[in-house]
């Protein structure tokens, strides 16, 4: 189902919880990408970075339909997920730049965090010096 065929209400109330996320995550820009998968809908937000522009994958989920993954990522944010995952630090800067850059993550492994990092990148077009596992807080 599309924009054009929902009634209003479940407009509204997706642009609410959308609205609640923003606010759960204070200062981040953040930008909300679905994509229907076998009939269901999958969300991922990718926050994108005031300090350099580059966008990176913060979470995914899955579920019946949009609503539903809103509320998923809602319980996801709220469930203090910073605690019950590690927290990485990544020094990287783009070729041709010059400017160093440092990025921070959240995840379950190594590779989650890899991902996170290179969501909708070229990795040859990037140069990681160095990834930290950072103390829990």
């Amino acid at each position: 189902m599309n924009y054009t065929t929902k009634p209003s209400s479940v407009l509204l109330e997706e642009l609410e919880i959308e609205e609640e996320i923003r606010k759960e995550l204070n200062e981040v820009i953040v930008y909300f990408d679905y994509q229907e998968i076998q009939e269901r809908t999958e969300l991922s937000i990718i926050t994108i970075s005031k300090n350099h522009g580059e966008r990176f994958l913060f979470h995914k989920c899955t579920n019946l339909d949009k609503i539903g993954c809103l509320n998923s990522m809602l319980d996801y944010i709220r469930s203090d997920y910073k605690k019950q995952r590690m927290n990485y630090e990544i020094a990287w800067r783009k070729k041709g730049d010059s400017k160093n850059n440092i990025s921070w993550f959240h995840g379950i492994s190594f590779m989650e965090i890899i991902d996170k990092f290179y969501y909708m990148k070229d990795p040859a077009d990037i140069i990681i010096f160095e990834v930290k596992l950072k103390p829990m807080a």
